[in-house]
């Protein structure tokens, strides 16, 4: 069985890979922890047999080119990775996919521009809440589809949270009443619902035979604080 996070998201893959039909350049973007990382990582695998570049981290120019070259990026300087890129684009390929970016200056647009002068469509994944949060991605909005991606409404949630209780074998007593409380604490966010329901498999938040989700909540938060 397909996991219920990709039943939920059929209206995104449906629209990125029409766009990616019409080679259109795609911006996806969304807050954190919302899936767009594992959105896009399924639209390539779908496509077997077509070579897309990735670049998992792309915060700055320099380490997209580290990806996508597989350069240790402290061995290289700019104009060196420039020079490989160029090399590396005679590859002809289909799309070249940008996971993290979190803002575009001129030197990374000069970048972007240098694509769309060689007819190479490229995807942008960036976090965001609200349209405003793209600003720093700058013109490169103008040259791009938004594809945004959201929290799940609580059916599809309810759905995600059955799958972990299913797959873990989670030994809650109201499967309904757990995956109500999941969807009020994570309001349908993919990642903290992922994040309570391994959770939940320590006995140690279970006191009198009943678990103790917002213990569980607490741990999560006081993790995401540590590991930030």
């Amino acid at each position: 069985m397909e996991q219920p996070i990709f039943l939920g998201r059929k209206k995104e893959l449906k629209q990125i890979n029409r766009l990616m039909q019409r080679k259109r350049n795609i911006i996806i973007w969304g807050a954190k922890g919302e899936g767009k990382t594992t959105i896009i990582q399924k639209v390539l695998t779908n496509r077997k047999g077509t070579s897309i570049p990735y670049a998992s981290d792309s915060h700055t120019l320099k380490t997209a080119m580290g990806d996508l070259l597989q350069r240790d990026v402290q061995l290289y300087n700019m104009l060196t990775l420039r020079k490989e890129f160029y090399k590396f684009l005679q590859g002809n390929y289909p799309y070249i996919v940008f996971d993290h970016i979190v803002s575009v200056g001129p030197r990374y647009f000069s970048f972007f521009e240098y694509l769309l002068t060689q007819d190479v469509p490229f995807i942008v994944l960036s976090r965001g809440t609200t349209r405003k949060d793209l600003h720093p991605l700058g013109f490169l909005t103008l040259y791009a589809d938004l594809v945004e991606v959201t929290n799940f409404p609580k059916c599809d949630a309810d759905s995600f949270v059955f799958y972990y209780v299913r797959t873990l074998n989670l030994a809650v007593q109201d499967k309904q009443e757990f995956a109500d409380e999941v969807f009020r604490l994570s309001s349908g966010n993919p990642a903290i619902i992922q994040q309570l329901c391994f959770l939940s498999k320590d006995v140690k938040y279970f006191q009198g035979g009943s678990l103790n989700l917002g213990l569980v909540d607490l741990d999560r938060r006081i993790e995401e604080i540590i590991t930030k």
